[in-house]
């Protein structure tokens, strides 16, 4: 995400040397995955500006290119193209097995898209050529696929959306790990079970 010195790393040795890395007080080390923060003084970037930064850089990526997800089948698809009559048996089946889900689920998932929306008028434009894509090079199975799965997927965010929206969050279970050699009589991993809200 954000270039992010980690402990142990010759950058983290050499902007520790500089005196522009925080403490741990002022950002612990799980807190530096470089998805919210900076572990260092930028030379350039205010503190506190690097989420709003990364935030605007993900909706200009989106805005410009579309989603993601789409851009991931675009590939797929290319690369299908391109390879599924390869001479070389091996290769055919290689992207035979990586496009699979062209003629499953990645037609329902970009039809889904482009109803669900809400994007610039760019993004909609390389979603709608990506479904017109999908359809041109599998034909009929890609648009019954991406009629009827597609309903489906877009009523399942429809209700997830709707779920988030009125407060519900998904809380993985907490789990660390022990060191074995220090205390053979506990279990590698332990599972934490989160206290009731109320």
């Amino acid at each position: 995400m954000l270039y992010t010195p980690l402990p142990g790393t010759p950058l983290h040795e050499q902007m520790q040397e500089q005196g522009r890395m925080l403490t741990e007080e002022e950002i612990p080390i799980p807190e530096m995955h470089g998805q919210h923060r900076f572990n260092y003084r930028h030379p350039r970037i205010p503190p506190g500006m690097e989420t709003e930064m990364l935030q605007r850089a993900f909706q200009h990526d989106y805005d410009e290119n579309g989603p993601s997800l789409v851009r991931i089948i675009r590939t797929t698809l290319n690369g299908w193209k391109r390879y599924h009559r390869h001479p070389d048996l091996r290769v055919r089946k290689r992207f035979m097995e990586d496009g699979k889900q062209l003629f499953t689920t990645f037609p329902a998932i970009v039809w889904a898209a482009k109803q669900y929306g809400p994007g610039t008028d760019q993004a909609n434009r390389h979603t709608q050529e990506v479904l017109q894509d999908l359809y041109r090079s599998l034909g009929l199975r890609a648009r019954l696929i991406a009629e009827l799965g597609g309903r489906y997927l877009l009523r399942t965010l429809r209700q997830e959306e709707k779920r988030l929206r009125d407060g519900w969050t998904y809380e993985p279970p907490t789990f660390y790990e022990t060191n074995g050699l220090l205390f053979p009589s506990a279990s590698y991993i332990q599972c934490a079970e989160p206290l009731p809200t109320e």
